[in-house]
């Protein structure tokens, strides 16, 4: 909304001044320093501080009051000087955003039918400047007063002199409007200019309690144009990660040579949208379902002994017999004999050790073997057809996913019975995984990570919901096709928030990143760590903001039951809320909100509940 103020003192002038930078326009990035830090990744050693030191060294010698982008250019010793100078101003035009705040007031003067002038303190050229204005559908302006085309500066006084002289006016007929509190405000209104120091009104969001992990400039950048919070989450912490891993992942498929991509449901269509984002689609390229239940259930049939089936299936420490059939492929209905006949009921709860070490259990998974087999057998003629279908003879496949552990991948490899040759490659792979078959993680693997991968597990709720996909998971394979289960986020009546569609907010922040910063860096390599992808989010799950916490902690996990990441009841603190929560740091946050060590206090209680 327009200051009333402001509309009054735009009546009056005669001219209209806005400052570029910072005003009409915003870049990118949070310091200008930033785009040197960019052209650095490009192979150009040292390039920022040079370029810092280069133009110091120009200013020192200049004849003017401020200098041109080719006189910096003439300190800097690189042999492809011309090169990296057409580097920077291409990268300066993509990082410049409209900032829509200031371009209602900028139309507001046009339709007062009021003379705009631009005037600015700026280094680059004068047709870079009116490219950038016109990119951004500023144009209705009648002149452009540069201080590197003029020699003069805002901040002397001089280039306001200049251009009074030059309009023919009075400085009280001109109104300037900047965020510089001296060169905007102070200076011109020593002069007599009127003026109207800018401070946005826009929320800007600081989701960093402590920047403990650091990042390098590509990793830093921030979008303007939209300031809807879980946008800008997912454009500052999602899309890193997803750059990232995209770029790794293109190495590797350029390397192996794969008949076909697998990007599995569902976090793997998010993964995909980037992946293609970056590199363009093709047919080879698939989104299949999977989920651990739908593939493993129909190879059980094969080795049906509870040791080989506690090998291959994730079960909870303690769980419901429910859970435990669901994850078997049977449910309460079909065992309600078996169930009777132990005592045992749908709520009854079971220790994991208790499938090899407890007779009653043991005698209660014997009792329903044959049912175990017989759903496995018809469960395995529809998946290995859904398969073979959608793989149309490939014999060497990637499938790709967020990982972990690698259950899915060895079951395929069973289910395909040694037909296809199947690489896995994944966000991160549990170093101590059991398998052997080829399988590489991006942030952490069987090799290497494993501190990287138990920093992730104290926020693992959190990481894992920004790739959520809104359909259900897969349950099982049918005649048909699959058969998905209803979309958790749709179900309970008592949801606090819209998890869905924040979701997707994050998830369109993280393609705008992607899609930025695929045109910063052109036709450039660069080379981006695991380490610096996913710094951001480390940030984010391991020192959030107070504001990070109430945005996210009433997100629904959906694990063995439903529980929220950290949502305090009554924003009070509960020992039983604290064992249920998946994001321990984000609820001990919300109860207290203090300056509290809240990693170190987590990693004490996970600590402690191992030796309990």
């Amino acid at each position: 909304m327009i200051n009333e103020i402001v509309k009054q003192y735009i009546k009056k002038a005669k001219f209209v001044s806005f400052d570029i930078y910072d005003t009409l326009i915003v870049r990118g990035c949070k310091y200008p320093a930033d785009v040197f830090k960019i052209i650095e990744l490009f192979g150009y050693e040292n390039f920022g501080g040079k370029r810092v030191a280069a133009e110091k060294e120009a200013r020192k010698h200049a004849e003017k009051e401020d200098v041109t982008l080719d006189e910096i250019y003439m300190y800097l010793d690189y042999f492809d000087n011309e090169i990296i100078k057409k580097e920077e101003i291409r990268i300066e035009q993509i990082i410049s955003q409209l900032n829509k705040e200031i371009f209602e007031l900028y139309n507001y003067c046009i339709s007062e039918g009021k003379s705009v002038i631009i005037t600015s303190d700026m280094y680059l050229p004068i047709q870079t400047i009116k490219r950038i204005l016109e990119e951004n559908d500023i144009t209705d302006y009648s002149e452009l007063f540069l201080s590197s085309e003029i020699g003069l500066r805002k901040k002397t006084g001089h280039l306001f002199e200049y251009i009074i002289n030059t309009l023919n006016i009075q400085p009280g007929e001109l109104f300037h409007i900047g965020d510089n509190h001296i060169s905007d405000n102070i200076v011109p209104m020593k002069m007599g200019i009127i003026t109207y120091e800018y401070h946005s009104s826009v929320k800007h969001y600081n989701f960093y309690q402590c920047q403990k992990y650091h990042t390098n400039a590509l990793m830093k950048m921030r979008y303007v144009g939209n300031d809807d919070p879980y946008f800008q989450i997912g454009y500052t912490h999602l899309g890193p990660l997803l750059y990232g891993f995209s770029s790794w992942l293109h190495n590797i498929i350029e390397d192996n040579h794969s008949d076909k991509v697998v990007f599995l449901a569902r976090d793997g269509r998010i993964m995909k949208r980037a992946y293609e984002a970056l590199y363009g689609d093709s047919d080879n390229y698939l989104y299949l379902y999977g989920s651990r239940r739908a593939l493993i259930v129909p190879i059980l049939w094969k080795n049906p002994d509870i040791e080989h089936v506690k090998k291959i299936i994730h079960f909870h420490d303690r769980m419901k017999i429910s859970e435990f059939l669901e994850r078997i492929g049977l449910d309460c209905d079909q065992c309600q004999e078996e169930l009777y006949s132990v005592g045992y009921s749908g709520d009854s709860l079971i220790d994991i050790w208790q499938l090899t070490a407890d007779e009653v259990v043991k005698s209660f998974y014997e009792s329903i073997k044959s049912k175990i087999v017989k759903q496995s057998k018809e469960e395995y003629l529809h998946a290995y057809k859904y398969w073979t279908d959608n793989l149309k003879g490939a014999s060497k496949i990637s499938i790709i996913d967020i990982g972990w552990n690698g259950n899915m991948q060895n079951a395929l490899i069973d289910l395909l019975e040694g037909q296809v040759e199947i690489e896995g490659y994944y966000i991160g792979v549990n170093p101590d995984t059991k398998y052997d078959f080829k399988t590489d993680g991006f942030l952490f693997s069987k090799t290497n990570g494993a501190s990287l991968k138990n920093q992730i597990e104290n926020f693992s709720g959190l990481f894992e919901s920004f790739f959520m996909t809104n359909h259900g998971s897969t349950k099982r394979y049918i005649e048909n096709g699959v058969e998905l289960l209803p979309y958790e986020y749709l179900l309970l009546d008592d949801k606090i928030m819209d998890e869905d569609q924040s979701i997707r907010k994050i998830q369109s922040g993280a393609l705008q990143y992607i899609e930025d910063v695929k045109n910063i860096i052109g036709k450039n390599e660069v080379a981006v760590s695991s380490d610096e992808s996913v710094a951001n989010i480390l940030n984010l799950g391991l020192y959030p903001s107070s504001l990070s916490c109430n945005l996210l902690g009433d997100f629904r996990f959906y694990n063995s039951g439903m529980s929220y990441l950290a949502r305090p009841q009554n924003q009070r603190f509960s020992l039983k809320e604290l064992k249920q929560t998946n994001w321990r740091i984000g609820y001990l946050k919300r109860c207290f909100n203090l300056n509290l060590p809240y990693y170190l206090l987590a990693k004490t209680i996970k600590l402690l509940k191992k030796k309990s």
